[in-house]
């Protein structure tokens, strides 16, 4: 918050210096109180990353905007957050998704009972799968391209590895 530097000069005259500090200290302090929001209709509450794909393991941030019926957005409007599939995402108060497991996941921004939402996919982390007589390797369709890799197979025992290529 801005105070005219006229302003504090006049107060800061002789005899008025206690005065104008205390006046200062109180505008100052009401500048910088966290006011809640009151008097205002809340229209929606938006979710960004409508179209997000996450794999497993993978975490993103949301966010959400809080906007009232004339279209101001509320910059001080904090959301609760909430996931209506906890079976495959946790997400905390910051907006923080975990992804948890493959599937379709929605995650819920409210303020005021406003709410909002955002249902996005999470996909299937590759696997490798190790049997005594195979390898497995699994890969989810629509994921990034795979970086080239070199599997090494060794016989550590007596066995025979024929017609491996």
């Amino acid at each position: 918050m801005r105070v005219p530097l006229g302003f504090v000069g006049r107060l800061a005259r002789p005899g008025r210096r206690a005065a104008s500090l205390a006046v200062f200290a109180a505008v100052l302090a009401w500048g910088c109180v966290d006011r809640q929001i009151v008097g205002v209709t809340v229209d929606t509450v938006t979710v960004d990353q409508q179209t997000a794909v996450l794999q497993e393991g993978d975490t993103l941030r949301f966010r959400a905007t809080v906007s009232d019926v004339e279209g101001r957005v509320l910059r001080r409007a904090s959301v609760e957050w909430e996931t209506e599939t906890p079976d495959l995402v946790t997400i905390g108060p910051d907006g923080l998704v975990e992804a948890i497991a493959a599937g379709t996941a929605t995650v819920r921004a409210t303020f005021k009972d406003v709410s909002g939402s955002a249902t996005f996919t999470v996909l299937a982390a590759p696997k490798l799968a190790v049997e005594p007589d195979s390898v497995l390797i699994l890969g989810e369709a629509g994921a990034d391209e795979p970086v080239p890799d070199t599997l090494v197979v060794r016989n550590s025992g007596d066995g025979n590895l024929a017609g491996l290529a």
